[in-house]
């Protein structure tokens, strides 16, 4: 991969990933904030996760990155993704964009740990297409869990005490070189995408510096400094969230864009065949 031209979080825009089911004007307050503290455009480019595989949408949502940073004039992109959105954009960055667009991930409420029942309630219908990529030990979570995060870009997982949904422990992505966590506190799943407490752990990974996996392979840091060094970086985000507040607000719009993706068969990554 060539060398990636760094870039200051504030030139980036923001792709934001709603959760299973949902449509895509869920996201409009989480816009609105990120435009009004960062100075951040926001995208939001999938018409709805619906039942189908994860890896399709994926997919999807890269040629929906591809097509927006050509036509908007961006070389890359940080995502924002809630609940089941996370595991797409995890599966996008780690298996299929390797780097080239994708800054970091930012997964809210994700189940990288499963969910309990999933495997039963895909059993009982159509559903069973995603919900059954998330029960525990499934082969996509496996996937997920060994791909290791590209060099230059980070995946920061979110949770919550309160959580019912995905509790605090599964939504727990497992320390690596480009992987982190933020504890949200006392904040249940709709809170973290909606919330103050999530808010603030949104704007902390968003513009931490120092987070994205090494270009020198995937050997891991000594776990203490590795936790020092992460603390360090988290707190140094509220400098660069004032910093890019006060010079950018007002200055980006929300760019609302609903990418409808074309009804053409794709060839999925080797890495899953």
């Amino acid at each position: 991969m060539g060398s990636i031209r760094p870039l200051r979080s504030a030139e980036l825009p923001v792709v934001l990933v709603q959760g299973f089911g949902c449509h895509p004007r869920v996201l409009g307050p989480l816009s609105r904030r990120i435009r009004s503290s960062l100075g951040r455009t926001t995208l939001c480019l999938t018409p709805g996760l619906g039942i189908g595989d994860v890896r399709d949408t994926g997919m999807d949502l890269l040629e929906a990155i591809e097509a927006a940073t050509s036509r908007l004039g961006f070389e890359r992109v940080d995502v924002v993704a809630h609940s089941m959105g996370g595991l797409v954009a995890a599966y996008m960055m780690k298996c299929l964009d390797h780097g080239r667009r994708v800054r970091r991930v930012v997964a809210l409420g994700t189940p990288f740990g499963g969910a309990a029942g999933a495997r039963l309630v895909s059993l009982l219908g159509p559903l069973g297409g995603a919900l059954a990529q998330i029960a525990p030990g499934s082969r996509l979570l496996r996937l997920l869990g060994s791909a290791p995060v590209p060099p230059g870009s980070a995946l920061i997982s979110v949770s919550g005490s309160r959580d019912q949904l995905v509790p605090a422990a599964a939504a727990r992505i497992a320390p690596a070189p480009g992987q982190h966590h933020l504890d949200a506190g006392p904040c249940g799943h709709l809170q973290l995408l909606f919330g103050a407490r999530g808010f603030v752990r949104i704007e902390q990974a968003l513009a931490a510096p120092g987070l994205e996996a090494p270009a020198n392979g995937p050997e891991r840091l000594q776990p203490e400094a590795s936790s020092r060094q992460v603390a360090q970086s988290f707190s140094a985000a509220r400098a660069e969230v004032a910093t890019a507040a006060t010079s950018s607000a007002g200055s980006k719009g929300f760019a609302m864009c609903i990418w409808k993706p074309a009804a053409s068969s794709r060839t999925r990554s080797s890495v899953v065949a």
